[in-house]
């Protein structure tokens, strides 16, 4: 919580009428690091101003001239707050480290966070007559964890086959290329799906025998309530 050399003490009370202990917890109110900086390295896309609006620590308190106390669980959080930022922005790569340097005499800490922004994505799709790039790519959400590109785009070819599944477009097919190119001093990695979605089936009629146990309706809801859908891999 940023306290500086907090001091506890522990001292047992017994109560020489029934033999049990009271523990009483002494606290000597301690001080504390406040936050002088806050900086960032490797941001290229993201611009300093924009990243420091985003992030809790060091923001400055009601009164002029006063930071607030240094909390390392509020850093960690404005990092996990970064790195969704980036993600948002196409940086499925980016990673954010806080370093805290300290100062003991004067009580204060600076605060560098280290970013690696990692290569933009750009996700480009043809075929695609039944659903708008809008529509698939909100089942494309990168990880915040870094992962291989093979590993990455297997994973998203499973998201966007089951995502057609559970549309009713049952003969789905779908390539993808990838090609990790430069634009304007930024590495940039295009993924290309090459869509053939085929036809879109849709159920008419349901028939359900042998049924002794359980009633048609709640098979029948059992069937159909699955988010993905019932074309949908498992």
């Amino acid at each position: 919580e940023g306290y500086i050399d907090p001091e506890v003490k522990l001292e047992a009370v017994k109560n020489e009428d029934n033999g049990h202990f009271t523990i009483d917890v002494g606290i000597k109110k301690p001080r504390y690091f406040r936050v002088r900086t806050v900086d960032f390295r490797g941001n290229q896309s993201v611009s300093s101003v924009v990243l420091k609006k985003k992030i809790k620590t060091g923001r400055w308190r009601s009164i002029p001239g006063v930071r607030k106390r240094f909390v390392s669980r509020v850093l960690k959080d404005d990092e996990k707050t970064l790195r969704t930022l980036y993600r948002q922005k196409g940086f499925a790569e980016a990673r954010i480290k806080a370093v805290v340097l300290k100062n003991i005499e004067t009580e204060t800490v600076e605060i560098i966070f280290e970013i690696d922004e990692g290569p933009l994505y750009r996700f480009k799709y043809s075929g695609n007559a039944g659903f708008s790039e809008n529509e698939i790519n909100k089942v494309l959400f990168p990880s915040e964890r870094r992962s291989s590109l093979s590993f990455r785009i297997r994973k998203t070819l499973r998201e966007l086959k089951n995502f057609y599944l559970g549309k009713g477009y049952a003969d789905v097919q779908i390539d993808h290329s990838a090609e990790l190119s430069e634009s304007e001093g930024q590495p940039v990695r295009d993924i290309g799906f090459d869509i053939k979605e085929g036809d879109r089936y849709e159920v008419l009629s349901v028939d359900i025998s042998g049924n002794h146990s359980l009633e048609k309706k709640m098979i029948l809801e059992q069937v159909f309530s699955a988010d993905t859908g019932f074309l949908a891999e498992k």
